[in-house]
């Protein structure tokens, strides 16, 4: 809501709710969007995020193959 941003996964957390175990990352990053949606803001694409993080465009190798 302020400009921050929302880091998770299982090395972060383990349980969805509490007494239910998350069965994948992906479960984890559904539930954090759902509820940064709630609150009003909005989550970056894959391809925002990688660009906002200075990082390689997906398929695109990051270092030299030489």
């Amino acid at each position: 809501m302020h400009g921050g941003h929302v880091r998770v996964g299982l090395e972060d957390a383990v349980y969805l709710e509490r007494g239910k175990l998350a069965e994948s990352n992906a479960a984890m990053v559904e539930k954090a969007r759902r509820i940064v949606q709630e609150l009003g803001g909005q989550a970056m694409s894959a391809t925002e995020a990688r660009a906002h993080l200075g990082l390689a465009s997906a398929g695109t190798p990051t270092r030299n193959s030489d």
